[in-house]
């Protein structure tokens, strides 16, 4: 084992496929995202709030691909692994990687929360997009700092995160009980609350949706120049 910066040991233990199969979802995220940013803009549909919403999830995703690009510096070679300057490498790449992780969750609930209240109560929250970006970028600095205080982050398996084991060594006695709880919080419990949330709102929206157009049809055929009025802005 050697030692690095970051105040631990590494046992050096990497499942090379592993991060080589993340790597390429990583690279497969960045063609996606840039595909589709390139029409987005050139189509001019940021003008519209709902679609700049959209637009940051998207680049959130796109960040995160590029992330995701950089832990193949832990394929290259065991000497890579060992290396200190590699330790503070991985401790930097885990705290963005947490980071755009809460961002993309951000994004997320604020797109949804935006749809959810003009399909099902004509609200339209556009004055709130100053606070959608401002929670977006501060919340997620502030929950990425966590696992600073507990000196988790590093080499977690076969790439950079939150560690669950001590070193990243198997063995139940090495497992990080700090780390563990750090996961669960920070990504596994907001991730669930958030798909849960996603799948009322979806409910909920569905049906208004399909009260208004019923009402539309129904107003359409007495006056056929009446518009739908539940279309995001």
């Amino acid at each position: 084992m050697a030692n690095n910066s970051y105040g631990y040991n590494t046992c050096g233990i990497v499942d090379s496929t592993a991060t080589l199969v993340y790597c390429t979802t990583g690279g497969v995220a960045i063609f996606v995202c840039s595909t589709a940013i390139i029409p987005f803009l050139a189509m001019k549909l940021h003008r519209k709030l709902i679609y700049r919403l959209a637009l940051y999830q998207v680049l959130s995703a796109l960040v995160h691909g590029i992330i995701g690009i950089f832990q193949l510096v832990y394929i290259v070679g065991d000497s890579a692994i060992v290396n200190e300057a590699s330790g503070n490498l991985c401790v930097a790449i885990a705290f963005i990687h947490q980071y755009v992780i809460i961002l993309k969750l951000m994004c997320t609930i604020w797109v949804t929360f935006h749809i959810f209240c003009y399909v099902a109560f004509y609200k339209n929250m556009k004055r709130l997009e100053i606070m959608y970006v401002l929670t977006s970028l501060v919340v997620p600095l502030f929950l990425a700092v966590v696992p600073f205080m507990t000196h988790t982050y590093g080499l977690a398996g076969s790439w950079c995160w939150i560690q669950s084991q001590k070193n990243n060594c198997p063995g139940q006695r090495n497992q990080l009980m700090e780390g563990i709880a750090e996961q669960f919080v920070l990504l596994y419990g907001p991730g669930i609350i958030t798909l849960l949330a996603e799948s009322i709102a979806m409910v909920v929206e569905c049906h208004c949706r399909s009260i208004a157009l019923g009402s539309y049809w129904g107003n359409h055929a007495r006056a056929p120049n009446n518009k739908n009025p539940r279309i995001p802005q």
